[in-house]
């Protein structure tokens, strides 16, 4: 899978225009290899995740798509900075449901990690993911479905992104589960950096295949 991470920067005057610009993102919903593309607010963060079958199906939609729904909302206008990343998924992260796609339709929290690990570190990291977060984060309550990825420019840069049911799922097993996990894991051994959004998805924003 094909995974593309963005993240803009909207002042608060511009929020209603970036949303309403977002939601016309909804004309994508046929376009071929599509899996499905989320979003929300992080603080005064707009972050969008969209995944794809692979990247030629990504490439294609850039080609054919993209820029004719950009220039028709102008949605260039409503933010200050953009930041968009690339990753290949590695594995998925299993939760109650059996794909990422089939937990779009249910979700209303995503958390991201945005992981960038020392590069002595990697095998470690990737090992510790499999063996420790993946089997927990698969029985959390909550828990939908989820993705590991790496970087496509940057093989020492992960996302972690995970579906949830619902805030209230995700607050517990941050409170009961993730200071006995990160131990385990020896996570700080790991990082060079960690950035986290964790929020309330805007339905407006989320597209799934028709």
């Amino acid at each position: 899978m094909f995974v593309k991470w963005i993240e803009a920067t909207v002042a608060a005057g511009h929020r209603p225009a970036f949303s309403r610009a977002q939601s016309q993102w909804s004309a994508i919903a046929s376009t071929p290899g599509l899996v499905g593309q989320v979003g929300g607010w992080s603080g005064d963060v707009a972050c969008v995740l969209s995944l794809w079958s692979d990247s030629d199906s990504y490439e294609s939609f850039m080609t054919d798509v993209h820029d004719v729904i950009t220039e028709a909302s102008d949605q260039g206008a409503t933010y200050s900075h953009l930041r968009v990343r690339l990753f290949l998924s590695r594995f998925p992260m299993p939760g109650s449901r059996n794909s990422f796609g089939a937990g779009l339709t249910e979700a209303t929290f995503l958390r991201v990690a945005d992981c960038v690990v020392a590069p002595e570190r990697v095998r470690h990291f990737e090992s510790a993911q499999q063996t420790i977060w993946r089997p927990a984060m698969a029985t959390a309550a909550g828990m939908l479905a989820g993705i590991f990825s790496v970087g496509r420019a940057d093989s020492n840069s992960f996302l972690v992104t995970t579906l949830w049911s619902n805030e209230e799922s995700h607050a517990r097993y941050v409170s009961d589960d993730v200071p006995r996990l990160r131990d385990l894991a020896d996570a700080g051994a790991d990082m060079m950096s960690i950035t986290g959004h964790a929020f309330v998805l805007e339905p407006s924003w989320t597209v799934v295949p028709r």
